[in-house]
This record gives C-alpha cells, sequence and structure tokens, in this order.
C-alpha cells in the first residue's frame, strides 16, 4: 500500500478510496506470512502490517489463494468488502 493509504488508514481507522491506489487487497492468513510479504516484496526500509478483522460470511466469499507468492494462503479483498472491516492493529516493521 502506498503511504497516503497508510495515513488515511491511520487518521479514520478504516479502509477506503484513496487516489492512485489499488481497489483492493491481499491480506495473509497469520501475521507470520503477512510479514514474510512484507520483507519479502517490498524495497522499503519500512513496512506496516495491518489486522483486520471481518465477518465470517465475507471473509469466506472472498477470493481465497492457497500458496500465493510461494509464502502461504492469502484472500483478497475489494474496497467494499473492506469498508465493514475493524482494524484491530497497525504495527510498523523495520527491515534488517
Amino acid at each position: 500500500m502506498s503511504s497516503a493509504e497508510y495515513e488515511d488508514i491511520l487518521l479514520h481507522r478504516r479502509f477506503r478510496s484513496v487516489a492512485n491506489a489499488l481497489m483492493g487487497k491481499w491480506f495473509a492468513e497469520t501475521k507470520s506470512d503477512a510479514l514474510k510479504w512484507a520483507l519479502k516484496l517490498t524495497y522499503s526500509s519500512k513496512v506496516c502490517v495491518i489486522e483486520i478483522e471481518i465477518a465470517d460470511d465475507i471473509g469466506e466469499a472472498l477470493y481465497f489463494a492457497d500458496y500465493l507468492d510461494g509464502v502461504g494462503p492469502a484472500r483478497y479483498a475489494e474496497i467494499d468488502h473492506l469498508k465493514h472491516a475493524t482494524i484491530l492493529t497497525v504495527t510498523d516493521v523495520l527491515k534488517k
């Protein structure tokens, strides 16, 4: 996600449409896998992991990949699904 999306999430505590951003996001099933993706796929020295809670019926309807990018299971959510998500934690991680 872009820094503008990140700042918007911190300010509003929810996902919203932000200029020049994708309309959906991939979510790992575990925090451990989220960290693996963050460390593997970004070039920035700082990344963040956002933990969300979403209703079971919405989560089950999301597109599911069982081994995305060689890391692990993940779900893809469009912004319309994310409007109902509760942001539980936002964790900044510095890459070594």
